[in-house]
């Protein structure tokens, strides 16, 4: 072990992040790409491709192993596929081996979902400065809200509002420059799942507690991005997601 290097790159990347075990000085990196059911394996090549080429290749990550598994709703019911891949780097400097990891952690959506991420939203930005250090009764720095706007614009939007530092989903209707919440703030600990109801004109979003009660979280007219954002978000907190 090398505990020099370790001190300066956890001293680098801050108090959020920690160390796992290794035995030398390297980095691995684990992507799962989803394909749903109703796509094709094959269409999540040009996504793997263009986070090899614009954000992995060029921060030393070369792909060690791959696999492809069969996904299945709750229910067991055909879900589509995931295809998992496997990457390793070699540490250079604290600071650069920092910044490599804080760029795809930081910056890219993970897991990627075919039919919801596109090439660009693969390809990983420089993150933003380490964040200032806190007090000592802060044990860690907070992450930044996770913001999905299912509807709406400039004037008017209907976002789902989640705290990854505690795990609570708000809804929030923004107006110009007033919000406001609507209903209540839920525990993801209480959720069982998501629900999506499509009658072609309306669309609305459920959550369904674990003791069975469901909550409408938000309504508006059908549209396809309101879905697949809904997709999105059920995806980046690990809750199943289904039509109603």
């Amino acid at each position: 072990m090398d505990r020099p290097f370790d001190d300066a790159l956890l001293e680098h990347l801050g108090s959020r992040y920690r160390l796992g075990d290794r035995t030398d000085r390297g980095v691995e990196l684990r992507v799962d790409v989803r394909v749903p059911e109703g796509h094709a394996l094959e269409e999540a090549a040009p996504l793997v491709e263009t986070l090899e080429a614009k954000s992995l290749g060029p921060r030393g990550f070369e792909r060690t192993s791959e696999d492809v598994q069969a996904m299945t709703s709750e229910a067991g019911n055909a879900a589509g596929h995931v295809r998992s891949l496997s990457y390793r780097a070699q540490a250079t400097t604290p600071k650069e081996t920092g910044d490599r990891i804080r760029a795809i952690v930081e910056t890219l959506d993970i897991p990627i979902v075919v039919g919801i991420h596109e090439a660009r939203d693969v390809i990983a930005k420089k993150p933003l400065p380490p964040p200032k250090k806190k007090g000592a009764s802060m044990p860690h720095d907070p992450m930044e809200v996770w913001t999905y706007t299912l509807a709406g614009g400039v004037m008017r939007s209907l976002n789902v509002v989640i705290d990854p530092n505690v795990r609570t989903l708000e809804v929030h209707e923004r107006k110009l420059l007033s919000k406001k919440q609507l209903g209540e703030t839920l525990k993801l600990a209480h959720v069982a799942k998501f629900l999506v109801a499509d009658d072609g004109n309306e669309v609305k979003l459920y959550a369904e507690k674990r003791e069975g009660d469901r909550v409408l979280l938000a309504e508006g007219l059908s549209d396809p991005e309101f879905t697949a954002t809904a997709k999105r978000m059920a995806d980046k907190v690990f809750i199943a997601i289904e039509a109603a």
